[in-house]
């Protein structure tokens, strides 16, 4: 069974010998629990010299929260499940925190992965992935594939962002299955699947 997404169980086609396929989970690729010590570690320091967000952590019990951080994002590379925190929407509801915040955030994220050596293909996926979390940690609604028609000028700042956003991640899922595509090994496990359909779940996950 290949796991590429999670509810996409893609089975190989009835035969003999058909060889294992397996994709390691982008929490292996980047190197597991060390190497995302190493990156929490650069990542904060990152954010406590920024003076946008330095502010939010006054108070706060440092250690504590980089053995939080490492867990959620263990969890959400695809890694161990042992984040027992809150919820992240729950977690950051308080501070109020606007799209400039999160920004900041994902600037020191990128250039902790910068620092830490890794590749440009496995930093934008570690980008990405992070950059997932926005409206949970600055509390929106979830991001819609779909919007209403409406005037520019009826749209705020953090609106027009989202829709950018959205773009994009169509633009990477597209580009992925673009790719996916092109290997003739893997081909004949989408023979049968919706590929839109499957585009739109994997944008929503």
């Amino acid at each position: 069974v290949i796991d590429f997404f999670p509810g996409y169980h893609l089975l190989p086609h009835s035969g003999k010998q058909h060889p294992a396929v397996t994709m390691a989970s982008l929490y292996d690729r980047l190197g597991g629990d060390g190497a995302l010590d190493s990156l929490v570690e650069e990542f904060t320091a990152l954010n406590l010299a920024d003076s946008r967000i330095q502010a939010y952590f006054n108070g706060v019990d440092i250690p504590r929260l980089k053995v939080h951080q490492r867990k959620y994002l263990a969890k959400v590379f695809g890694g161990p499940n042992h984040y027992g925190g809150k919820d992240i929407r729950m977690a950051h509801a308080h501070l109020k925190l606007q799209a400039q915040h999160f920004e900041a955030f994902l600037e020191s994220w990128a250039r902790a992965l910068t620092t830490c050596g890794y590749p440009e293909k496995l930093k934008e996926e570690a980008i990405a992935a992070v950059a997932a979390l926005r409206p949970e940690v600055l509390d929106q609604a979830p991001v819609l594939t779909k919007r209403p028609t409406m005037q520019a000028q009826d749209v705020d700042d953090d609106e027009k962002e989202a829709s950018m956003f959205d773009l994009g991640m169509k633009l990477v899922v597209s580009t992925f299955f673009g790719k996916v595509k092109e290997h003739t090994s893997l081909q004949k496990y989408f023979e049968k699947t919706s590929m839109t359909k499957l585009k739109g779940h994997v944008r929503a996950y």
